[in-house]
């Protein structure tokens, strides 16, 4: 299994969208299951996507070198 993280890591916006593309298919599944995890996921991904908004905000700006 490839490390995605080490290749390429996705904009909070990129979750926001799948989050919202996907809500209403989890609820409805944590509903035929019984289950609740499914309303879990939902604060799983809003804290990834905090945590990729301050990795963003505290990245160093790019260096280029002209040559």
């Amino acid at each position: 299994m490839m490390n995605i993280k080490k290749y390429f890591t996705p904009l909070p916006e990129t979750y926001r969208l799948l989050q919202q593309f996907y809500a209403p298919y989890n609820q409805r599944l944590g509903e035929m299951l019984n289950d609740n995890r499914w309303y879990t996921w939902e604060q799983e991904i809003d804290d990834k996507i905090e945590q990729l908004k301050n990795e963003q905000d505290n990245d160093p700006p790019e260096q280029t070198i002209n040559v």
